[in-house]
């Protein structure tokens, strides 16, 4: 049997992308290889810039809805952010990515769950899927939501150069006596060239680190991030994973009749590690550009193009504070610290109110003089 389109994945992108291909009436098919529900080790946050893609009822999935974000720099100095509205949405990852699934199959895509994909392979015409239990599909387009280790881009040769950090997702259990349940808290300083978070939830907290320095002992910055915190001794589960690390370089994200989307195809905010918004963007945008063009030429560069139009502006900005925020991590923290215009609006920006370009343009003057530090400071450095 033959399918419009074939989906390797049934997270976010998967099912975003499955749902508006089924609605248009296009035969889908999810391959995904766990069963849902499944646990997924992710903090969870759906940004503010995410809600316009989430049009229908999803809330009773939400966890939390936190006001406040504080900030730390190596468990010492801090400073808190608080809004009136919710800054982000917090959910568990098997229940949300389930709400998708649910809705694409309701529109009419079929889900195949348990079947781990093996290879994709391109045939005259056509291109294939096959499973590792041993069946074959063939489509005229395969998308890739398979995450960071995609199958999808490995069998097309498309994660050449392409650059990973390392994250851990830890689940600790929580009475509700703390009070910080409802406030997002976030270090700076404890792991290199990369974060500490904890995010409420109903009945848990998730924690996690995130570095995007190789060789980097993330589970050294972790534990002492959970100590600090008296969560030391309340693991409920943890778990390590790769993540996307150039999320602001242009890439070749197409081949053939295939496209990747989201993690796979490294779509993931450099700053904060945030992918759930990417993911959600790129489904709709690979279906769109299926719904709307004839050829897998067209498709595929349509896809490609506003990939470039509508998420790298934002995910180059991204990637441009990112630098220099690692270059000089005890500067820049202790300037936002001081400068309470410019935390909320990095916090809006990473939260999705605005964008980071607005950031960037608003906060010039300030930002060029951090930079003209860092690099005499590194001069410097290197005089010695």
């Amino acid at each position: 049997m033959k399918y419009d389109v074939i989906i390797v994945g049934a997270g976010p992108a998967g099912s975003s992308a499955a749902y508006y291909l089924a609605a248009a009436g296009r035969k889908v098919l999810v391959l995904e290889k766990e069963t849902f529900p499944r646990y997924k080790a992710c903090a969870g946050g759906i940004s503010i810039k995410a809600l316009p893609l989430l049009d229908f009822d999803w809330q009773g999935v939400v966890e939390a809805k936190p006001r406040t974000l504080v900030f730390f720099y190596r468990s010492n100095q801090s400073f808190k952010v608080e809004w009136k509205e919710p800054m982000v949405y917090m959910v568990m990852r098997d229940r949300f990515d389930s709400l998708l699934a649910d809705r694409a199959k309701k529109a009419g895509a079929e889900i195949k769950f348990g079947n781990p994909v093996e290879g994709v392979f391109i045939d005259p015409g056509s291109i294939s899927v096959k499973t590792k239990t041993g069946f074959s599909y063939r489509a005229s387009y395969v998308l890739g939501a398979d995450g960071a280790n995609s199958r999808v881009a490995r069998s097309l040769n498309l994660l050449k150069n392409r650059r990973f950090g390392t994250a851990v997702a830890v689940e600790i259990q929580h009475d509700g006596g703390s009070g910080n349940h409802q406030e997002i808290r976030v270090d700076c300083g404890l792991v290199p060239k990369g974060i500490c978070w904890q995010f409420p939830k109903t009945g848990q907290t998730s924690t996690g680190a995130c570095t995007f320095r190789q060789g980097v002992n993330i589970y050294d910055g972790i534990d002492r991030f959970l100590t600090r915190e008296g969560m030391e001794k309340k693991i409920i589960l943890r778990k390590g994973h790769r993540l996307p690390a150039d999320g602001g370089e242009r890439k070749r994200l197409t081949a053939y009749r295939a496209m990747l989307l989201g993690d796979a195809g490294g779509l993931v905010d450099p700053l904060t590690g945030e992918g759930i918004y990417y993911a959600l963007k790129s489904g709709f945008l690979a279906a769109r550009a299926i719904i709307e063009k004839n050829t897998p030429d067209q498709v595929t560069a349509l896809y490609q193009e506003s990939i470039f139009r509508e998420l790298f502006p934002e995910l180059h900005a991204a990637s441009r504070l990112t630098a220099l925020y690692y270059r000089l991590t005890g500067v820049c923290f202790k300037l936002v610290q001081i400068n309470p215009r410019l935390a909320r609006a990095l916090c809006d920006a990473m939260c999705g109110n605005h964008t980071y370009q607005k950031l960037i343009d608003t906060e010039l003057k300030i930002l060029k003089l951090v930079k003209e530090f860092s690099g005499n400071y590194i001069s410097f450095k290197r005089q010695l």
